[in-house]
């Protein structure tokens, strides 16, 4: 956020100099804004060394921090400021901005109401609870929230990006198109808008990102490896829109050989877990604690389960199409409900369910149905396709009653190149090489195989290919699978990506032959 520079917050003494230290922090905010933060940082630290409660150093070095990602050292920045100055409408938005950063979520949504009260009108309040909507997956919520800031800022390039990002995850994608087209056309240089329409289907968009590519520039915060992998990323997906295959491999394996070291040791680690999960998964389970009983108003949990860009998200809009649901996307309500549970148990934070004591089977089926009913508002169907929880699904399975599992699967070269395909904003650690594409993808139906052989009567499993051909039987052996009926038709557009990876099947399969001995591990 921007803000006045001034002498506030200085407690004059005998050698406080306001005017000294008013200069030296416009020097800070000015190296800030032009990308020099360790500069600004050192002005701002030095400035709070002598005058403890300047607000406006506090505020200035809180944002430093949030650019340089220390999100932590931001928040005790601007919770300072808020302690000295609580009625400052900026600060509470940065506030908030940290605590979405650092997952608090809730505390983010209450600061923001206190700004809202203190001044109505502030876009930035809106812009920043879309991003809190949007880290929660209410798609709904934040595209409102983006259109209320693009009604008073028609060009505010980010809330258009924001918006498309929305409408994308809510199957919308002419208004996804539309919408980017507008963040494009306010900023032409972001990389990151332009990459966002390269990941829309071709027919969708007329911008010719190839040509804009060439006018891109590095933004504010933004490192130069960071924006060439955007770059390289965005050229693949437009070289493929062009059946340039050859050049379009050529840039991905270029994109992905940046990233790969990042994630190498990261996936390396997990393999390990992947192994023990597997282990795991073979050990017989028994649903004594979900086999209890539910009060009607309890609804029925849908899981729809799948690597990354498996069709999960085509799945759960045929889901869609059922009475009295609530599409959860990619909400993590079992993940949370571990978190509370292991927190309020005088546990270290724990996320994985099947990482909780045994003993606490009954506090977590009770914080889950809490979860939710309260997600659900009513709905009698609540739907999430977290891909993550492949692993936990035993547990899920012993301790939860009312939940059914959807597995899908698609041709495994097809899912690994639109993997290997997308630059993720996180987390995804095997994404960045084929051999490890394929390593993950092949573990995954094996543990897949596993849940539907271990428990039959709550899982379900539904082939990418087929429900393209023909949906309408998936949608009808789904709705039988859950118990429910059909609140409308099939939807006209679900899209059609089969046979994606067909132009590269030469180059996947030369790259999945290599000799690699970095990765023996994998073996």
């Amino acid at each position: 956020m921007e803000r006045h520079i001034g002498p506030t917050g200085i407690r004059p003494g005998a050698s406080a100099n306001p005017q000294r230290a008013a200069q030296m922090l416009a020097e800070a905010e000015n190296c800030r804004r032009t990308g020099k933060l360790d500069r600004a940082q050192s002005l701002c630290e030095s400035l709070l060394e002598k005058y403890p409660d300047y607000v406006g150093a506090l505020q200035t070095l809180g944002v430093t921090q949030l650019t340089k990602k220390n999100f932590r050292q931001a928040l005790s920045c601007f919770i300072q400021a808020a302690m000295l100055c609580p009625k400052d409408c900026i600060n509470l938005n940065n506030l908030a901005t940290a605590y979405l950063h650092l997952g608090a979520r809730e505390l983010a949504a209450q600061t923001l109401e206190q700004a809202r009260q203190l001044n109505p009108d502030d876009v930035n309040v809106d812009f920043t609870l879309a991003a809190v909507y949007r880290e929660d997956r209410e798609y709904e919520l934040a595209a409102a929230a983006y259109r209320k800031v693009l009604g008073r800022l028609p060009a505010h390039a980010d809330a258009a990006h924001g918006l498309g990002d929305c409408c994308s995850h809510l199957g919308r994608i002419a208004e996804a198109a539309a919408a980017l087209k507008q963040a494009h056309s306010s900023k032409p240089r972001s990389v990151a808008i332009l990459y966002a329409l390269s990941q829309l289907p071709a027919s969708a968009t007329d911008v010719k990102i190839l040509e804009a590519l060439e006018q891109a520039r590095k933004e504010e915060g933004q490192t130069q490896d960071d924006f060439d992998i955007f770059v390289a990323f965005t050229r693949a997906a437009a070289l493929d829109r062009q059946s340039r295959h050859l050049e379009a491999w050529v840039a991905l394996q270029e994109a992905n050989r940046r990233e790969f070291p990042k994630h190498e040791a990261d996936y390396r680690n997990q393999a390990v877990r992947m192994k023990a999960a597997q282990r795991d998964a073979n050990q017989p389970g028994v649903r004594v604690g979900a086999m209890r009983t539910t009060p009607p108003s309890h609804p029925l949990s849908v899981f729809i389960i799948g690597p990354s860009r498996s069709g999960k998200t085509t799945v759960e809009r045929l889901l869609g199409q059922v009475e009295g649901i609530r599409c959860g996307y990619e909400s993590r309500l079992a993940e949370r409900t571990a978190r509370r549970t292991s927190q309020l148990s005088g546990l270290l934070t724990i996320r994985n369910p099947a990482d909780l004591p045994t003993g606490l089977a009954d506090r977590f089926r009770t914080i889950y149905s809490e979860e939710v009913q309260n997600f659900a508002r009513g709905a009698r169907i609540v739907s999430d396709t977290y891909p993550a929880m492949i692993p936990y699904v035993g547990r899920l399975a012993t301790m939860l009653p009312n939940i059914r599992f959807i597995f899908v699967k698609r041709d495994r070269h097809d899912c690994a190149f639109r993997i290997f395909m997308k630059h993720y904003r996180a987390g995804n650690h095997y994404a960045y090489d084929i051999k490890t594409i394929f390593h993950y993808v092949s573990w995954y139906y094996e543990m897949i195989e596993l849940w539907l052989n271990q428990f039959p009567e709550i899982t379900l499993s539904v082939d990418y290919d087929d429900m393209i051909a023909d949906p309408k039987p998936t949608l009808g052996r789904i709705v039988e699978f859950c118990g429910v009926t059909i609140g409308g038709s099939v939807p006209p557009d679900l899209g059609d990506d089969r046979g994606c990876s067909e132009p590269y099947r030469e180059f996947i399969d030369i790259a999945l032959r290599e000799d690699r001995p970095d990765l023996v591990w994998l073996r």
